[in-house]
């Protein structure tokens, strides 16, 4: 999410937004997961608003993980995670860029967005293991329609009340 959106401005946004959007999927298809995703969603807000810009680095495990991505699509993704969405490109100036400007054909893009990318299968299973699991509370609704819910494991073992 946009820091302008995160913000609720009372002037709104617009879709310079979804130029913020397109930076983080692009980080996200480099590398398999969205910046700060080992952080709660609480913290990802406060992060995205007090911190620098996310950069391909912001997911690596180790400083060279990345490395294999050109500096073009580096500065495609800089330039659309501008914090001020003035600075952003329009999506017209986007597809200006040498990023696409290079691609002579799909192949293109999935070489470098792709490039030494891990196979699915593995991304996924390093992904699934680093996700913390999350207490889960049951909701019930009373016969008065009051909805009552459990506060946490100790619960999950009683039946309907």
């Amino acid at each position: 999410m946009a820091p302008e959106v995160m913000e609720q401005n009372p002037t709104g946004y617009d879709t310079k937004a979804d130029i913020w959007s397109f930076g983080i999927l692009a980080i996200e298809l480099a590398t398999g997961t969205a910046p700060y995703h080992k952080f709660p969603p609480m913290k990802v807000l406060i992060m995205t608003l007090q911190n620098e810009p996310p950069t391909l680095e912001i997911c690596a495990e180790d400083r060279d993980q990345y490395k294999q991505y050109s500096k073009t699509f580096r500065k495609l993704i800089e330039q659309c995670l501008q914090k001020n969405p003035v600075d952003r490109p329009t999506a017209k100036q986007l597809l200006k860029h040498d990023f696409f400007k290079k691609a002579k054909d799909r192949s293109y893009i999935a070489k470098y967005l792709a490039l030494k990318f891990q196979d699915r299968k593995k991304m996924e299973e390093k992904t699934v293991n680093r996700r913390k699991p999350t207490s889960v509370r049951a909701v019930r609704v009373s016969d008065s329609g009051e909805w009552k819910f459990s506060s946490g494991s100790d619960d999950e073992n009683t039946s309907g009340s």
